[in-house]
């Protein structure tokens, strides 16, 4: 992905007009050039009128698009009588022609043609020359000479701006050498804090991409921290959430995927779960609740059963008891064993609701697929010893004491057998109280 977004960028850049293709233009930036510092320039031939004639006339057809019209004259022009600087324009049209057709292998060879009348053209030539064989070679993917002349640029270019670093770490980058692409991209973003500028975007990406190579998490995590200050955007402080996830910085991670929600950047269901299961390990269940209910509401989090638990579980340990219910009502509807039935009955014999508990008791006990049978059923017996119906109770809990046998449940198989001695005590002391009225 990003080999296809640096040649994007790199093709939006050659498809300007390069630099030295009209008659003019070379002599207009050298003149800038010698503005910006002065320079020892070299001493060049004159063009003659003949010459520069014959280069208005291919200017013509590269005005109407015409290249094949352009190739045409510049094939019948004689080279034999020109000097050095009328044959580096000469050339430099025939670069920008083959480039305008994307014929990129002869636009390299007409600049490197422009690159051998050295010393007799103006440095500006030169180094205009040079710097687009280093783009062509990197559209042609051939980044080792990209690399080679874009050194040969830097050696006689005069204060550089921030980009052709940037180019040049691009070119590193794609041979996978990341160490050597990172030093490139901190003197560009150097070079643009010098000038007063905001170092862009797309090159802390570049440089946290080479990082990322490397697994350099702490570097990673500091150009992404960066990142949401300098350009806030939902990716990156879901991004910033993960890497403190990894890198163990809970309350961080947290923090920082909270932002994303409180921006209203969230989008995707997993966020959402996400965002509230950090939640709930921070011991925050209100909060964890809300994000998954907001979640629901905007119809990105889908309302399966799995969902509608987890819900419940926000809402109970917030001790929102009468908001967990009806979310543990939707999950059991759904759900395809008798967990949350199971923790539906308990919810209700906690409000002292003995029918619902037991009816939820009964829905766990027929959907199956229990962790612990045993205790849904002493959770039955309980219920129906609170509605006074003890016989039932005391066949529930005699059940409830033979399945933790089997399970080897020896806890929760002495509980039972209380519970039996009790409802047999009580049994036995409203016979007697019969028995004296």
């Amino acid at each position: 992905m990003h080999r296809i977004v640096l040649l994007t960028t790199l093709i939006a850049a050659l498809c300007l007009p390069l630099p030295g293709l009209d008659l003019v233009s070379s002599a207009q930036a050298a003149e800038k050039k010698k503005s910006e510092k002065p320079v020892k320039t070299r001493k060049t031939p004159a063009m003659r009128e003949q010459t520069y004639k014959k280069l208005s006339q291919v200017q013509e057809f590269i005005d109407v698009k015409d290249y094949q019209g352009a190739l045409q004259v510049l094939g019948k022009t004689r080279l034999r009588n020109m000097n050095a600087y009328e044959l580096g324009q000469l050339y430099n049209m025939w670069a920008y022609v083959y480039f305008s057709m994307e014929n990129y292998p002869k636009a390299i060879e007409a600049y490197q043609a422009v690159l051998a009348q050295v010393p007799g053209i103006p440095e500006v030539m030169e180094e205009q020359s040079l710097y687009a064989v280093g783009q062509l070679y990197f559209i042609l993917e051939d980044y080792r000479r990209s690399i080679e002349y874009l050194h040969k640029w830097f050696a006689v270019v005069t204060n550089p701006g921030p980009q052709p670093y940037v180019f040049l770490a691009q070119a590193y980058y794609q041979l996978k050498r990341f160490r050597e692409a990172i030093p490139p991209v901190m003197t560009a973003i150097d070079i643009a804090r010098q000038r007063g500028q905001r170092p862009k975007e797309n090159w802390w990406l570049l440089l946290r991409a080479m990082y990322y190579e490397l697994e350099d998490w702490r570097k990673v995590l500091d150009i992404v921290e960066i990142l949401v200050v300098e350009y806030p955007k939902k990716d990156y402080w879901v991004q910033l959430s993960g890497i403190y996830g990894q890198e163990g910085y809970e309350k961080n991670q947290v923090a920082a995927l909270e932002m994303a929600w409180l921006q209203g950047w969230l989008e995707r269901e997993q966020e959402y779960v996400n965002l509230s299961g950090l939640f709930m390990q921070e011991e925050v269940p209100y909060r964890a609740a809300r994000v998954l209910k907001e979640g629901m509401d905007k119809e990105i989090v889908e309302p399966d059963s799995d969902n509608w638990r987890m819900l419940g579980q926000a809402w109970q340990m917030a001790q929102e008891v009468d908001r967990a219910i009806p979310a543990y009502k939707k999950a059991a509807e759904l759900a395809e064993d008798g967990d949350i039935a199971y923790r539906l009955s308990q919810l209700f014999m906690e409000k002292d609701d003995n029918a619902s508990c037991l009816k939820f008791a009964n829905m766990a006990l027929r959907q199956g697929e229990l962790r612990r049978e045993e205790d849904v059923q002493m959770v039955k017996g309980m219920c129906q010893f609170n509605l006074d119906r003890l016989s039932n109770a005391r066949d529930t809990f005699a059940v409830c004491r033979r399945t933790a046998r089997r399970s080897e449940n020896d806890m929760t198989a002495r509980q039972c057998q209380r519970w039996i001695a009790y409802v047999d005590r009580e049994r036995s002391r409203r016979l007697k109280l019969r028995a004296r009225l």
